[in-house]
């Protein structure tokens, strides 16, 4: 049997932090991580990579500033608070 190899895919192809909350683009559509408290933190995706994700009703961001970063490595996108982390593997972007 002549099987080809593996290719690599990357799900994530960008991420960018804005001042309220990190957009990621995979090749499923746009994943927005909004830090909402310390204890909370929002995720939002939409199916497409040209679509905007819409805010919500509910608290679409932070009512007071409080402390959080988003750090990209080679392998993933993290985005922390002092309670909270949310990690968002870039091969195949799951989150956790």
């Amino acid at each position: 049997e002549n099987r080809s190899p593996p290719l690599e895919v990357r799900a994530v192809k960008w991420a960018k932090k804005g001042k309220s909350a990190v957009e990621i683009a995979s090749m499923y559509g746009i994943l927005r991580i909004t830090p909402i408290a310390p204890e909370v933190i929002r995720i939002s995706f939409v199916k497409s990579v040209t679509a905007k994700v819409q805010d919500t009703y509910w608290k679409p961001k932070a009512d007071t500033a409080f402390p959080w970063s988003a750090k990209e490595s080679k392998t993933a996108v993290l985005v922390e608070t002092e309670k909270l982390r949310v990690m968002v593997e870039k091969k195949d972007g799951r989150y956790r």
